[in-house]
């Protein structure tokens, strides 16, 4: 029977250290990039800020009675609301990217790293001892059940970013219902 050779598992290391590797990679340059669209995002809003900060204080010198006054800041009001609603949107949609991106990866590169294991587990499986086999089995137990738990909790923590993801949509995409739920 021939024995389990340590080039096997320094393949299944190697392997595993470079999916790893991949993961940060990819990890780094989407946060990169999702946080040039946070700054670029910023910057725009408070250019816009400064430029109706700006147009309010013009007009706020112009009026001549408290009626002007508070048709003003009225008129203000929802505009800035609407706003504020569009920033939390694109900010929600900024990091629903980055998590999409961040789970692709992890995912695409896990399973490579199982699919690697799986193929050490299968080239061992004839070169196990016969007295232990028992250990061998324990050992393809235990990562199936890890296989298992993997992809109940990915599917889990995809449906919980979903539902989260749809509550932050629904309600910013609906500025009325705030004030009524909250009542």
């Amino acid at each position: 029977m021939p024995a389990l050779k340590p080039d096997q598992f320094s393949a299944a290391t190697i392997s595993s250290l470079q999916a790893q590797l991949a993961i940060w990679s990819q990890f780094a340059d989407k946060s990169f990039e999702n946080a040039t669209k946070l700054a670029e995002l910023n910057v725009n809003m408070f250019k816009a800020a400064l430029e109706e900060s700006s147009a309010a204080g013009r007009n706020l010198l112009s009026v001549k009675d408290p009626q002007d006054l508070l048709a003003m800041t009225s008129a203000q009001a929802q505009p800035q609301i609407g706003q504020a609603l569009s920033y939390g949107r694109e900010i929600s949609e900024i990091w629903a990217s980055m998590q999409a991106d961040f789970a692709g990866a992890v995912k695409a590169e896990v399973e490579e790293s199982r699919q690697a294991m799986a193929k050490l587990g299968g080239n061992t499986a004839g070169t196990v001892p016969g007295g232990a086999v028992n250990m061998a089995d324990a050992m393809k137990s235990a990562f199936d059940s890890a296989n298992a738990a993997y992809t109940q909790f990915f599917k889990t923590a995809n449906a919980s970013t979903e539902a989260l993801q749809s509550s932050l949509f629904a309600n910013t995409n609906k500025p009325g219902q705030g004030g009524a739920k909250a009542r």
